[in-house]
């Protein structure tokens, strides 16, 4: 369930940290902070702006070659988007308010319809697919409304495709697009691509007709079982904090309007 990323784009900052280290007794050292930098999670704020004037003074060609990847995968990037969870056709919840769309909704990756028997389509080994960690192997199963396909059941390891048409996939689209967008902005000066990052987080978190309402409450829900999960968090443990170090970088750089750096905090 895990999403594919860049990881050599989108780990920049510790790949320019290694490559660019430099000998000892030259003139960038680590204890050699500047003043003023951005307040980053998962990174030293400190660190990467000593990281962005070496790119700048073009001191190494490893770090200049990852620059210009940097620079090809935010400008494909900025192509793409806005995302929203309000572009998913399900209303979490069920009824038909549509206002309910607001909430992100993913559900359990391995969890299927009661009568759903295993597609040979999809997985070319169907071997474990009777199995459940919840009681009897099945289909069928003897708690199994068929006119509903309630409940769901769990086939580990059997990923269901409409997973894929919930807001997971969204919110990793536009993670990794703010994320590039924000590095670009940071280490490269493009202004565009930054302007493009404070457009793709207002449209997801601030707009209030595209916005998503701060709960988990329909993450990796079940139907027939839950609405949601504390489980859950684990759709946000990897975007949050990312986005936190984004818009850090975007703000140091004045990019996000103070309506929205104030929002984005509240």
């Amino acid at each position: 369930r895990a999403m594919a990323h860049h990881h050599h784009l989108l780990l920049l900052p510790v790949l320019i940290l290694s490559l660019a280290a430099p000998a000892c007794g030259s003139a960038l050292q680590v204890g050699d902070a500047p003043q003023h930098h951005p307040d980053t999670l998962l990174y030293n704020g400190s660190a990467l702006v000593r990281l962005r004037d070496a790119l700048w003074r073009r001191a190494n060609h490893d770090v200049v070659r990852l620059a210009a990847s940097l620079a090809a995968d935010a400008e494909d990037k900025a192509r793409h988007g806005p995302w929203s969870v309000m572009n998913k056709s399900v209303i979490p919840g069920g009824g038909s308010d549509p206002t309910n769309k607001h909430y992100y909704m993913s559900i359990g990756s391995y969890w299927w319809n009661c009568t759903a028997e295993c597609d040979h389509n999809l997985f070319p080994n169907c071997a474990a697919w009777k199995h459940s960690d919840l009681g009897p192997p099945g289909p069928p199963y003897a708690n199994c409304a068929p006119s509903t396909g309630l409940p769901w059941y769990d086939h580990d390891g059997y990923h269901n495709p409409i997973s894929n048409e919930l807001d997971g996939p969204r919110q990793g689209a536009m993670t990794d697009a703010v994320v590039s967008l924000a590095l670009s902005n940071f280490y490269l000066n493009n202004s565009a691509h930054g302007q493009r990052a404070a457009a793709l987080l207002h449209t997801w978190f601030l707009n209030p007709a595209t916005r998503m309402l701060p709960s988990g409450r329909y993450s990796q829900g079940i139907p027939g079982r839950c609405e949601g999960r504390g489980i859950g968090l684990i759709d946000f443990a990897g975007a949050i904090p990312r986005l936190i170090d984004a818009v850090a970088l975007l703000r140091f750089g004045g990019v996000l309007s103070a309506d929205d750096d104030e929002a984005l905090q509240a």
